[in-house]
C-alpha cells in the first residue's frame, strides 16, 4: 500500500512496515518514486505486503471483532 500522510491514514498504515506513506504534496512524483523502489526491491515489497495482511487478519477479521464485542459485553 502506498498512501498519503493525511487524516487517519498514518494511524492505520505503519510507514515501512505495513505500507509506504508519502507526503500529500507532489503526490505523482512521490508515488512514482515509491513504485520504482518497490519494483527494484521485491523482497521488501513482499515483506510489507505480508505485514499488512497479518495486521488486517489480526485486527479486522470478523471473528476477532465479535470476540472483542463479547469481551466488552462481559465486562458490563
Amino acid at each position: 500500500v502506498i498512501a498519503t500522510k493525511v487524516c487517519g491514514i498514518p494511524e492505520t498504515i505503519e510507514d515501512g512496515i505495513t505500507g509506504i506513506l508519502i507526503p500529500s504534496e507532489n503526490m505523482e512524483y512521490h508515488i512514482s518514486q515509491k513504485i520504482e523502489y518497490l519494483l527494484e526491491n521485491p523482497d521488501f515489497a513482499q515483506q510489507i505486503s505480508n505485514s499488512a495482511y497479518n495486521k488486517l487478519k489480526e485486527k479486522f477479521i470478523i471473528q476477532k471483532t465479535v470476540e472483542k464485542y463479547q469481551e466488552l459485553l462481559m465486562l458490563n
